[in-house]
């Protein structure tokens, strides 16, 4: 990547450089224990003095910054862009993280540092949580609350702004100006954290950093639905499955089917769920619809089926494989067929299989499930 040119003369120092290239880490990464300040609170560093380079050792040196394309609605894709782990140390102002890997329920915590001699405007709510997709490469918007363009505050000369970004599955976090993650439902994965800084020019700062599931990452209120409350709950499940309605209610790995009485050209929501901290491999078209017939319950979907796992539910989340409950089914609906392609479907009493594979356990899931005249 290039190094973008200065853009002006701040005291003894330069501004904000972009994103450049670097050939290797050279010293530690700071940790959240020897972050400096604590939150909105002044540092040392002396403002007039950025001869010293800040030394930075950064797991994502050789990685490029984000591509703004996708990223958010306040984020121009043209703004210049400085990354914390692409920069060389002698920047004036920076983003930097506390940490760059973070796990479910904790926080991680973010510093814009001003070493320049003069105020910097910014926004404490003025910021941004991209997502990194690695079906397609994109960074997104991982927020649902939009960014409130407020730069009335500034950071004083020598000091910092800090923000406890909250990794909570349910985007639960508190709502102030030193604290960030408002609405952000996050899972394992990478993300980066953007602010501006808009003065002397369009300045976006991120910080890049990953998240992981832990030994015990928590579930949102409500990814557990109640097996107690299944309407077929004092059915029998056959030993070779994992029943939802046979389930205790604590299980991490299960299939759910809703409603669990659906009429014909309605939608049936089926949906593999994992929040177990461990990936959960799946085939996405190695399922079965199955009808009861009298003692017994038979295949009623007409296709190819695949026997191959190669999907994942990546530590924590769902895949739904449900559809549109109809009375025809396709000619030919072949492997990638979905139920509403694959199954004709006629008034009686289904079940839909599928199978799973975790760390050191395979097995098959069930979710039942009636199907009633329109």
């Amino acid at each position: 990547m290039r190094r973008r040119a200065l853009l002006a003369a701040v005291g003894s120092g330069a501004l904000l450089a972009g994103c450049v290239d670097r050939t290797a880490p050279t010293a530690e990464s700071p940790t959240d224990a020897d972050a400096g300040t604590a939150s909105g609170t002044a540092s040392d560093t002396d403002a007039a003095d950025t001869s010293e380079p800040v030394d930075i050792d950064s797991r994502f040196y050789t990685e490029p910054c984000p591509d703004l394309a996708d990223a958010g609605w306040w984020i121009d894709p043209d703004d210049e862009l400085g990354c914390y782990h692409r920069l060389d140390g002698d920047e004036a102002v920076l983003l930097e993280p506390a940490s760059e890997v973070g796990t479910l329920g904790d926080s991680v915590g973010m510093r814009l540092h001003n070493r320049t001699a003069d105020p910097i405007p910014f926004g404490p709510y003025h910021w941004e949580v991209l997502r990194y997709d690695r079906s397609d490469g994109a960074w997104r918007s991982a927020t649902d609350r939009g960014a409130i363009e407020d730069y009335q505050d500034h950071v004083e000369p020598g000091e910092t702004h800090e923000w406890d970004v909250h990794l909570a599955v349910d985007g639960d976090a508190p709502d102030d100006e030193t604290t960030a993650g408002e609405t952000v439902a996050f899972r394992p994965g990478r993300y980066a954290f953007v602010v501006a800084a808009p003065d002397p020019g369009d300045l976006v700062h991120a910080a890049l950093f990953e998240v992981e599931a832990g030994d015990d990452p928590p579930v949102p209120d409500d990814a557990l639905p109640d097996p107690e409350s299944s309407a077929f709950r004092d059915e029998p499940c056959p030993a070779d499955l994992r029943c939802f309605h046979a389930l205790d209610g604590d299980e991490r790995v299960y299939l759910h089917a809703e409603p669990e009485t659906v009429a014909l050209g309605e939608d049936l929501s089926v949906e593999l769920c994992n929040w177990s901290g461990e990936r959960v491999s799946f085939g996405p078209d190695h399922w079965a619809v199955k009808r009861r017939e009298g003692e017994e319950w038979a295949a009623v979907d007409e296709r190819d089926i695949r026997t191959d796992l190669g999907a994942e539910i990546r530590y924590s989340g769902c895949a739904d494989l449900g559809g549109r409950v109809t009375a025809t089914a396709a000619d030919d609906p072949g492997s990638g067929a979905g139920i509403e392609e694959a199954v004709a479907f006629e008034p009686g009493e289904y079940r839909f299989e599928i199978d799973a594979r975790g760390e050191d356990w395979e097995r098959r899931f069930a979710a039942r499930f009636d199907v009633v005249e329109e």
